[in-house]
């Protein structure tokens, strides 16, 4: 596998990882608001919010979707929409541990946060290899499917 051919990678992976937003992130953030009591309705409409131990209970749930994402597909369902995969070095697929690696790292990927991914953005468009700093950790690397 060439890993520096897919220069149109960072505007994939950012869709993608939008896609991820809508049809896992924000659903799962308004159910655990509703489960854990932290909806509110008013006039003005609806508001949701996560604090404490259902914040955590958020992460975990986060980090889990990834891991079995991204072990068992090579791809959560955006990487899979856009048509992309995480790969090892041998272009197979990434251990619980590679997985486990790269997912923490976007706590410094997704620096600052007030303009959230802007050290990841840069990071990939940055690499020879178009990874982040958590592919780079992981010794892991986002491709095009075959």
């Amino acid at each position: 596998m060439s890993k520096t051919k897919d220069k149109d990678i960072v505007g994939t992976r950012i869709n993608a990882f939008l896609i991820d937003i809508v049809v896992w992130g924000i659903p799962t953030f308004i159910f655990l608001s509703f489960i854990t009591g932290q909806a509110y309705a008013s006039i003005t409409g609806f508001s949701f919010r996560l604090e404490g131990a259902s914040f955590l209970i958020y992460l975990v749930l986060w980090l889990a979707y990834y891991l079995v994402m991204e072990t068992k597909y090579s791809a959560t369902a955006g990487k899979l929409v856009m048509g992309i995969r995480v790969v090892n070095d041998n272009d197979g697929k990434i251990t619980v541990r590679q997985s486990f690696v790269r997912n923490i790292a976007r706590v410094v990927d997704g620096f600052p946060y007030l303009l959230p991914y802007v050290a990841g953005i840069v990071s990939v468009a940055m690499s020879p290899t178009k990874q982040r700093l958590g592919d780079r950790w992981a010794n892991t690397y986002v491709t095009k499917n075959k």
